[in-house]
């Protein structure tokens, strides 16, 4: 029983909540049908199984310097609850399930898993240690999910959801580096463990934040402000609201990281988190009254 615990914990089923933007593409291309939502369910279990793979392969990978961190040397890997041989044929097993399953519902689900993978192992191997270049494998890894989910509905993506996406994610990343600063700083290390960060990168991550975080913005005043709108809405007037929604949830993420108090993850602390929540349940209140 203490095995099947720490298998479940290691899958960390919390972080398959960042597998939801699958759907965007649906929701946004306002599709009712149950074809397109059936078919992005399967893609959100796609996706499901490679993130469990990565998070597998890359505890192992991580396990040293996790047994060094004070909350992350309790993962089932770091402290051995799970052996590193089990958590990685584990990991076989369910990347193998996912391209298996992406190949059922389209081929091209497939290949965009593959390439998910492939670019899981770069960054779990090598990419994670490179600054900067981290960030925009981070960034990556959620806007592929965002193509999934169009690529297996057949829903052409739109342009501006792939800004904004790329924009958002980006300060996300930027987010979750800065936290693991934060913490190294409070820790009095001089080079955050197993990245390629050194406390004195801290300023540059953080305008890197600021300066992605407007980006996201500013994609979002354009889309509202573009005939697309127009089109999907009778009023874009509520639409507008997206922007100080967003860029309030943003903030209130930075002053929570600046201060400590995020975690490791922006995703998984909005999950429990009051005002991310208020502020997600927002966002669909907004467009509905503008449909």
């Amino acid at each position: 029983m203490e095995r099947l615990q720490a298998i479940w914990r290691a899958l960390r089923p919390v972080h398959w909540a960042k597998n939801a933007l699958v759907f965007l593409p649906v929701a946004t291309a306002h599709r009712g049908d149950w074809d397109a939502w059936s078919a992005a369910l399967l893609a959100f279990v796609v996706f499901s199984l490679a993130a469990s793979a990565v998070y597998l392969a890359n505890d192992v990978a991580d396990r040293a310097a996790d047994r060094a961190h004070p909350r992350k040397r309790e993962r089932p890997v770091a402290s051995g609850a799970l052996p590193s041989g089990a958590a990685l044929a584990l990991a076989a097993g369910l990347a193998a399930g996912s391209v298996a399953l992406g190949l059922a519902v389209t081929p091209a689900l497939a290949v965009l898993v593959g390439i998910y993978l492939l670019l899981a192992a770069g960054y779990s191997a090598w990419l994670k240690r490179v600054a900067w270049v981290d960030l925009l494998c981070l960034a990556a890894f959620h806007v592929v999910r965002v193509v999934a989910g169009g690529v297996a509905t057949g829903i052409v993506v739109s342009r501006w959801l792939l800004l904004v996406s790329a924009c958002l994610f980006l300060a996300l990343g930027a987010l979750k580096r800065l936290s693991e600063l934060v913490d190294a700083r409070a820790r009095e290390l001089e080079q955050v463990p197993g990245r390629g960060y050194a406390s004195s990168d801290a300023r540059r991550v953080d305008l890197l934040f600021l300066c992605a975080a407007a980006g996201t913005i500013a994609v979002l005043g354009f889309y509202v402000a573009s005939p697309q709108v127009s089109f999907l809405y009778q009023s874009n007037g509520w639409v507008w609201l997206l922007c100080p929604i967003v860029g309030g949830w943003l903030w209130h993420l930075y002053r929570r990281t600046l201060t400590g108090r995020m975690g490791d993850d922006p995703l998984v602390f909005a999950l429990t988190d009051p005002v991310s929540l208020a502020c997600g349940a927002a966002l669909p209140l907004v467009l509905w009254l503008a449909a």
